[in-house]
């Protein structure tokens, strides 16, 4: 089972957005121990690679127990640094 965050934020533009993405994720592999990556989307026939979506981290594995509280306190880190900081998770179904 995978999980879906989306971040979202009223005061940041799409690079902004992705930039934050990116360190969360990173800091959410080193942190919190888990697998996550940055979502992409199909790429367009004739395009080259798969166009990231912007706000959105894959989260893949999940390992231990202490997972839920390493999560929660990678992301109250974020909120308290950006108070305009939301997320959304939902599963996510893995197609092969």
């Amino acid at each position: 089972m995978a999980i879906a965050l989306s971040l979202s934020a009223t005061d940041l533009d799409d690079d902004g957005l992705q930039d934050i993405s990116r360190r969360l994720r990173r800091d959410l592999v080193d942190e919190a121990g888990v697998t996550a990556t940055l979502a992409t989307q199909p790429a367009e026939p004739g395009s080259k690679g798969e166009p990231a979506v912007y706000g959105q981290i894959i989260i893949a594995a999940i390992s231990g127990g202490g997972f839920a509280v390493a999560l929660v306190n990678v992301l109250k880190a974020y909120v308290q640094r950006k108070p305009s900081l939301q997320f959304e998770s939902r599963k996510r179904m893995v197609t092969k």
